[in-house]
């Protein structure tokens, strides 16, 4: 793999260990992996969420709508494009702000809200797809 030099300026390799993971994971198969997380010495109602993607990077007004209407505000996005022996990946570490954030463990919350980010043509939409985060 091959980071770009502001990823590995930017990224503490501690923190890049769970994203190369998620990068060798990828496959034409499975082309899409998710990751919600709390970034280390943030506010408590911050919230990351990376989205990785064999192939073209995904297009911000795609993900906007449907991020907001999970019940977070996206404040900001990184996007890195890495090669791999696989491909092109695209990286968006989406900054975001979530009133429950207090209230809820990114670890538990993580699975039912990377399930809920069903974006047609990336895997399959389900039709109970998410309802927005409780707020405080």
């Amino acid at each position: 793999m091959a980071f770009p030099p502001e990823y590995r300026e930017s990224v503490a390799a501690r923190a890049a260990v769970p994203d190369v993971r998620k990068i060798a994971a990828l496959t034409p198969e499975a082309p899409l992996a998710l990751a919600l997380y709390h970034p280390l010495g943030a506010a408590p109602d911050a919230l990351g969420f990376k989205v990785y993607r064999l192939g073209e990077p995904i297009v911000l007004s795609d993900s906007l709508p449907m991020l907001e209407h999970m019940g977070v505000r996206v404040l900001g996005e990184q996007n890195h494009r890495i090669a791999s022996d696989a491909g092109s990946i695209s990286l968006h570490d989406f900054e975001l702000q979530a009133s429950a954030a207090e209230e809820i463990e990114p670890d538990v919350l993580a699975r039912p809200f990377e399930d809920c980010f069903c974006v047609p043509g990336w895997r399959p939409t389900r039709s109970s797809c998410c309802a927005p985060m409780p707020s405080t």
